[in-house]
């Protein structure tokens, strides 16, 4: 879902329910603003609720998901195609289950009333019980998607970044009519990209955080969106920006302005080329209100920002880990 602009509002999941009737899932802190925009956009006299409180959903992932969640429905989940869904049953209770999810996996995510949430939580775990199931966190959801490419709304994927610069061309049906930011769209991409996103590939044990800056030849060469490390043995990559984030000022087609990455602003820490080795680095505390870098054989290690709460926010967890 876009800005007129062409950056995204929030990356979302559209069921179609009948013609004249669909089931949009969106990232549940951006509820509130990705309805207001659906109700700004909204040129057919629909009507549009916000029905998250009526919903709970919970995400059952992996080999064995298909095996798990049948025991507890008599629909034949084999028969409900990828990113499809049905109106049924679980636990004989009304549910929409759809084989929907965010971790690279096969898997099922259900729709409940959350008064009937922890129930099948708890059933949920019960019928995995012989398969090992274990409940997870965003965190590891956030390690699994990364992987397998999957954008991330907040992370590779934001309102100052369009459809093309994120390699996602493939969502952008130009053929389709008219939609939201399509007149952006098509004048970025005859002009050309003037930045993408792209990979590379952690070599050591470090995190590569939100906003850090990456130099090549110690000139500024793009920014960080991710902030995942690899998990031990697998290779991950995550993504970056060839130039640092453009500031977008807030007005009537855009009313939430994203920061820039740059050097000097609250997001100046970065990275030397591709990480190729790591130094010896050790955050130490400043005082109360933030935290400075020690700068041991790294001169091109630097944290001095004059948000005092980012840095403590951002420092409390060194992005770089001593080495032997």
């Amino acid at each position: 879902m876009l800005y007129a602009h062409g950056g995204f509002v929030d990356d979302i999941l559209v069921h179609k329910v009948a013609g004249d009737s669909f089931f949009v899932c969106v990232n549940a802190s951006n509820q509130d603003k990705d309805c207001e925009h659906i109700v700004a956009q909204n040129r057919w006299n629909c009507s549009v609720e916000n029905a998250g409180p009526l919903y709970a959903q919970l995400a059952v992932q992996g080999p064995r998901a298909l095996e798990t969640l049948q025991k507890l429905t008599r629909t034949d989940l084999a028969s409900i195609r990828y990113y499809w869904f049905t109106d049924a049953e679980v636990s004989s209770e009304p549910a929409r289950i759809a084989r929907t999810g965010y971790t690279g996996e096969d898997g099922f995510e259900i729709y409940v009333t959350p008064d009937r949430a922890v129930a099948r939580w708890r059933e949920i775990l019960e019928a995995g019980r012989e398969f090992g199931i274990k409940p997870i966190g965003l965190g590891a959801r956030n390690t699994l998607r990364l992987e397998a490419k999957m954008a991330l709304y907040g992370h590779e994927i934001d309102a100052s970044i369009t459809p093309l610069e994120a390699d996602l061309a493939w969502i952008v049906k130009f053929n389709k009519g008219d939609f939201t930011g399509k007149a952006a769209l098509e004048k970025q991409q005859s002009e050309g990209l003037k930045r993408k996103l792209v990979g590379f590939e952690m070599r050591g044990r470090g995190i590569a955080r939100d906003g850090y800056e990456v130099r090549l030849d110690g000139a500024p060469a793009g920014g960080l969106p991710p902030a995942d490390p690899p998990p031990p043995s697998i290779s991950t990559s995550d993504c970056v920006t060839s130039r640092s984030r453009t500031p977008i000022p807030a007005s009537d087609h855009h009313p939430h302005p994203e920061p820039a990455c740059r050097s000097g602003d609250g997001a100046n820490a970065f990275l030397q080329e591709s990480q190729m080795n790591y130094p010896r680095i050790t955050a130490i505390p400043r005082n109360m209100n933030g935290f400075a870098w020690k700068e041991m054989w790294a001169r091109w290690a630097s944290l001095s920002t004059p948000r005092a709460n980012w840095a403590t926010l951002s420092m409390s967890t060194c992005p770089f880990r001593e080495l032997p």
